[in-house]
């Protein structure tokens, strides 16, 4: 699997589409390759359904202007309405657990959705009728986050689990703060719900710059990103080899909607 550098946007991309899961584990380990120096650091990956699609939040997607107060009341109303349905009642225990299920519910946020699995972000790029030009994007988050913080350090959201370092730089991407940093930066939160843990879920938070990441990577010194484009004409091929590994909609979403979905998938492939 040849990969090659588009130097207007510092990223690199696979020169022939992908075309089988063997091809796209291929892919992945060139990928890693491109941008982890040691061998060693957990990339992440997204699974969008176009390539046009920005790395952006749902919350800078819309033309409207960011306003912290706007956020800050929005989830506000959001948790005072929610605690009932979430978890029998049970109260998530931190302001970063209520964001990240806002964003799990369909909030607009300055979050964006990443997998620790390739497979899992294969699945979604494909995931849709309307995938037209899907691909993977890979990203080391400890060289955003050196570029972000000067650190090449993963922050914990988990009031037990962070430490220092966390808690000084999540206070400033905090909900609703009038003074947030320029950049985005990776956080891991802890699995409050079963789909999280299903989707091996992490993510990116925004500041206040609307630039996207694959955009933000032009500056970078080092590439943080590589981007894996799967070809439009393997999807249903693709999308079966998954399914026989496990990696299909009832796993991705453990609900009755998500089994729902499978079923009526599985129909229209023997159509």
């Amino acid at each position: 699997m040849k990969f090659i550098l588009n130097k207007t946007q510092n990223i690199f991309h696979n020169k022939e589409k992908v075309k089988s899961l063997s091809e796209f584990v291929e892919a992945i380990d060139k990928a890693e390759d491109l941008i982890d120096d040691d061998g060693i650091t957990d990339v992440w990956f997204r699974g969008n359904s176009q390539i046009s699609y920005k790395l952006v939040p749902n919350q800078f997607r819309t033309p409207c202007k960011y306003s912290p107060e706007d956020e800050s009341s929005s989830l506000t109303q959001f948790i005072h309405k929610a605690k009932a349905f979430i978890n029998g009642g049970r109260e998530h225990s931190s302001m970063w657990d209520w964001i990240i299920a806002a964003q799990h519910y369909g909030m607009s946020t300055r979050l964006l959705d990443w997998s620790e699995g390739a497979l899992i972000a294969l699945f979604f790029s494909i995931e849709n009728k309307e995938s037209r030009s899907p691909c993977v994007w890979v990203l080391n988050p400890f060289k955003l986050n050196e570029l972000s913080t000067g650190k090449e350090l993963i922050y914990y959201t988990d009031k037990i689990t962070r430490d220092g370092d966390d808690k000084q730089i999540l206070a400033k991407y905090k909900l609703g703060s009038k003074f947030l940093p320029k950049h985005p930066i990776a956080i891991f939160p802890p699995y409050i719900d079963a789909r999280l843990k299903s989707q091996k879920g992490c993510f990116t938070i925004h500041g206040k710059n609307k630039l996207a990441i694959h955009e933000l990577n032009k500056t970078s010194k080092v590439p943080f990103l590589v981007r894996i484009d799967i070809n439009p004409n393997s999807i249903k091929r693709i999308r079966w080899q998954l399914s026989v590994i496990g990696i299909n909609t009832s796993d991705i979403y453990p609900d009755l909607p998500g089994l729902a979905q499978q079923q009526m998938w599985k129909k229209s492939v023997f159509e």
